[in-house]
């Protein structure tokens, strides 16, 4: 399983595109991922919303095609991130 942390963003993605949608993404200091819930297709972005602008800690796993399949997700608060230290 692998871990990332980054700023959790919901915007418009492939406009003009069958693809068009909003998605959900984070951007880590190295690389951007798109994210979704096992067995939900990538636009459904209700499970991220309560996130979008926050510092965020996923578990999950990382694809070929840049998705990212969360599996636990969170909140990191400045205290949240003053314990792991």
């Amino acid at each position: 399983m692998t871990q990332i942390t980054g700023i959790l963003s919901i915007s418009l993605k492939n406009k003009d595109t069958k693809s068009e949608g909003w998605y959900a993404t984070v951007k880590t200091e190295d690389k951007e991922y798109l994210l979704y819930k096992k067995g939900c297709f990538p636009q459904d972005i209700e499970p991220f919303r309560c996130l979008d602008g926050k510092k965020i800690e996923a578990e999950g796993e990382t694809e070929d095609t840049g998705y990212f399949s969360v599996e636990k997700i969170r909140e990191l608060t400045e205290e949240a991130e003053q314990n792991q230290q």
